[in-house]
């Protein structure tokens, strides 16, 4: 403790002075100590050596001189006499304390690890990012897909570093432990890496144990996404001002064998073992446009290694493709399904009004136009969220009265015109992609159900008796068939046999899987009548893909698409997380979320 506190006061050394920082300053004194004394002791030595050269050349010197002097012919030139040598020079010895700029003090360690070329590596525009666990072996199949698609795009590949114990340190103040060779030249350690003003990758310490790896973290300053490397892909994206699309948090996924402590029985902790199950073989494939817009997408490879990527060539057509440990292959007939972001099909407004309400038509064309995502893509399967606004007949607008008037007189409080719209919306879908199309049920499309429950069409405010029909007529259908969908009757009504054969509408509970993924959950409801939350899809223990939030996100086997409205729209005050969001669902079930920036998927 007395040690401890000179250091810090009289030293000005950082604070807390704990024992192992102790120890390492313990270390160094000795290291500088014994440097010390044997550069004395070789100093010494080479002036001894001079003393006795000096003195034998004195001894030369003099028989010299006496024959000069006695000798009687012409006089030359006089022998020259030796000089006598000084103490040796001692080089500077390395200081004992590092003293950054800011005043406190780093202990650092000498490691064998290959870094990567961080000035070289980000002069290019594709990165592949993931982790590596010190110590732990590196899947040699997925790393060679890796670095067939960093070939393949001409771009880079970090490997971060993250740790499990504590480090093995030699005598010699030298890291033992080491990432596995095969990363040698991409190696991110200790110093975080700016790939743009938007993206960082940062080198904070995580526990690859850690359940919930970005929990503490979206109170982090700036406004830069930030990846931290852990053995999760997790994904949360952080509510930013209207302005700016949100920024993310994000898990790195690992290329590394997960290696956690055994007893001498060979079992795990539990931590340890919970860690093993949800290690995630994948990484992040980040793309930087210019010095402030990215795109990013989660990478998630099979058992052997293989991983897909969706993205553009440099004619800017979307392609797919499937990379192995033996090369790249085309996968254009692999995308199993694809999971939209909530749709909310709107009326448009007959006149001005100062907010919005739909699908945005830029997400609408980069999805179902003809040269959108399903139609390249020759995507099969459509499953599709919230499709039915029910912006006529809300609840949720009862208690707004000017609301309520700015929409009578935009047309948007007809039932009947909203009905209308969302049959024809499908019809347009249809049409334009051979896919089939699965409606998922949803809040929204519920909307419809509780305002013939409630018998709203007979009364409360006077705009529903515009509604008094319609509502008389689809509670009819409900009433008399205890089956019967009202708002799939209608749409049926309205569509031909062969767009009737495309679209099914999935029921709640139906427990409808894809590729062995659970895709018929709209995220709205929990158990025992709670509200959803993706704690309580996490522990359903399958894979799962929902929506409802219009905010991306991944939290273990729960993914979640975001939405294909505009981003801000009628109700919506304040900050924001929402993001243009789909999901891809490839054979073998590996999954990808994918962004709609400006109408380009990123």
């Amino acid at each position: 403790k007395q040690l401890a506190s000179i250091l810090s006061n009289d030293f000005g050394l950082e604070k807390p002075m704990t024992m192992r920082r102790l120890k390492s300053l313990e270390k160094r004194a000795r290291d500088f100590q014994f440097n010390e004394v044997k550069k004395m002791e070789s100093a010494q030595q080479e002036y001894d050596s001079a003393l006795i050269q000096y003195e034998k050349d004195m001894e030369k010197y003099a028989g010299k001189l006496e024959r000069y002097n006695a000798s009687n012919e012409p006089k030359k030139q006089a022998p020259e006499k030796p000089v006598k040598p000084d103490f040796p020079i001692i080089t500077d010895l390395p200081e004992l304390i590092d003293r950054p700029k800011n005043g406190n003090v780093e202990i650092r360690f000498e490691h064998r690890m290959g870094l990567a070329d961080v000035a070289k590596q980000k002069q290019k525009k594709v990165h592949f990012i993931t982790s590596g666990q010190i110590g732990a072996d590196g899947w040699d199949s997925f790393w060679s897909s890796i670095k067939k698609y960093a070939a393949h795009r001409h771009g880079a590949i970090w490997v971060g570093a993250s740790t499990y114990g504590r480090l093995q340190i030699t005598e010699e103040g030298i890291i033992e432990s080491s990432m596995d060779e095969m990363f040698n030249g991409h190696i991110v350690l200790d110093t975080n890496v700016m790939l743009n003003e938007n993206f960082i990758m940062n080198t904070m310490r995580l526990r690859p144990t850690l359940r919930n790896p970005l929990s503490g973290l979206s109170s982090t300053e700036g406004n830069a996404t930030e990846v931290y490397f852990h053995p999760k892909n997790d994904l949360q994206y952080i509510a930013q001002t209207s302005d700016n699309l949100p920024r993310a948090k994000l898990a790195s996924a690992s290329c590394t064998i997960p290696d956690y402590s055994r007893n001498k029985l060979g079992q795990q902790d539990k931590t340890g073992e919970l860690a093993q199950r949800e290690h995630v073989y994948g990484g992040w494939v980040v793309e930087i446009e210019d010095d402030k817009t990215f795109h990013m997408r989660p990478i998630v490879a099979d058992d052997k290694g293989c991983f897909y990527d969706v993205f553009y060539t440099k004619r800017g057509k979307l392609i797919c493709k499937k990379f192995t440990p033996n090369g790249v292959e085309d996968a254009s007939d692999k995308v199993a399904a694809i999971v939209t972001g909530d749709s909310h099909f709107a009326v448009k407004p007959k006149v001005p009004v100062p907010w919005k309400m739909g699908t945005c038509p830029k997400v609408w064309e980069a999805t179902y136009g003809k040269k959108g995502l399903i139609n390249e893509l020759n995507i099969p399967n459509v499953f599709m969220h919230d499709t039915f606004d029910g912006h006529s007949i809300s609840h949720h607008n009862e208690k707004d009265s000017i609301l309520l008037e700015q929409m009578f007189d935009a047309g948007m409080l007809c039932l009947r015109s909203e009905l209308d719209n969302y049959h024809s919306s499908y019809r347009a879908v249809l049409n334009s992609t051979k896919a089939y199309y699965y409606d998922v049920a949803s809040n929204h499309p519920e909307h419809l159900r509780r305002w013939l429950t409630e018998e709203r069409f007979n009364g409360g405010k006077g705009y529903n008796i515009v509604n008094k029909r319609i509502g008389m007529q689809l509670w009819l259908d409900a009433a008399n068939d205890p089956f019967c969908n009202p708002l799939e009757k209608y749409t049926r009504d309205h569509l031909n046999e062969n767009e009737n054969a495309r679209l099914r509408f999935l029921k709640r509970d139906e427990d409808f899987y894809c590729e062995g993924v659970k895709m018929d959950m709209h995220g709205d409801l929990g158990a025992n009548g709670s509200r959803g939350s993706d704690k309580q899809l996490h522990n359903l223990g399958i894979k799962c893909i929902v929506g409802h939030r219009h905010t991306p996100g991944i939290n273990g086997l729960v993914w979640t698409v975001g939405t294909s409205t505009y981003l801000k729209v009628q109700y919506t005050r304040g900050l924001s997380s929402w993001v243009n969001t789909h999901c891809l669902v490839f054979e073998g079930g590996q999954r990808m979320l994918i962004n709609i920036v400006n109408g380009r998927f990123a």
